[in-house]
Formats: structure tokens, C-alpha cells, sequence
């Protein structure tokens, strides 16, 4: 799915919300450059949490994820060992929450490439889609 470059209000992150909980075969989900508030990002980890999927790839840059709402965002990939990419630059994280990433990956045995636009912000986020 997806919605980049889309501006996500409050009752499109609930529609988005009642897609990616119903929808478990989900494996590519990007929503880079959604504007999205603390509230719609709140709408969406809950989503994902409850939706239990199997995704593969994330885009999430520039949503304005906050340093406690990217652990969550962490916590709820993990969940599933399939992740290959996550995108999330762009977004207000302190120095510890990339260091909290990338030991919480080191933890879970997964490699830090899943992190390869983490701390980049020159490559293209179109990508993520191939």
C-alpha cells in the first residue's frame, strides 16, 4: 500500500487504520510524507499493533514520529521477523532513539541494513516500492 506524499488527517489515518487491520497479507506499506500529527501516528501504531502483519518493508519518513513513538514503531516490526527495510528519517528522533534502534536490532539478530536510509537523507524514497 501505498500513500505517500498523501496528507493524512484524522479520518484518513482511520480508514488507513481499518485497511491495515484488515488486510493481513499486507507486506509493503509506505506512508513517507504524510504530515501526519502525533494523534494520526497514534491512530496508526495501534493499527499495526492490533493488525499483527507480516510486513517486509516500511516507508514512514517525515511523520513527525516522536522519539517514544518510534521505540513503539520498533517494538511492533519486530513482532513479525520478515522486516527488510524500514525507512524513518526525517522524523524527531534524538541521537539515543537511533542508538536505542540500533541496539534493540543487534538484540532481535537482525542486521542494522534494515536501517540503510536511517541516518541518510540523499537517496529517493520511491524506491522502497521496488
Amino acid at each position: 500500500m501505498d500513500v505517500q506524499d498523501n496528507y493524512v488527517k484524522e479520518q484518513t489515518a482511520v480508514n488507513l487504520a481499518n485497511l491495515i487491520k484488515s488486510n493481513k497479507s499486507l507486506k509493503n506499506l509506505n506512508l513517507s510524507d504524510c504530515n501526519m500529527t502525533e494523534d494520526e501516528n497514534e491512530l496508526l501504531l495501534d493499527a499495526l499493533e492490533e493488525a499483527n502483519l507480516q510486513l517486509e518493508k516500511v516507508g514512514y519518513n517525515y511523520n513527525g514520529l516522536t522519539s517514544e513513538q518510534a521505540k513503539r514503531f520498533l517494538n511492533i516490526l519486530l513482532q513479525n521477523k520478515n522486516i527488510k527495510r524500514l525507512d524513518i528519517k526525517g522524523n524527531d528522533f534524538r541521537s539515543k532513539t537511533k542508538k536505542y534502534y540500533k541496539e534493540t536490532l543487534e538484540d532481535a539478530g537482525l542486521s542494522e541494513d534494515i536501517l540503510s536510509k536511517f541516518e541518510s537523507d540523499s537517496e529517493d524514497e520511491d524506491d522502497l516500492n521496488k
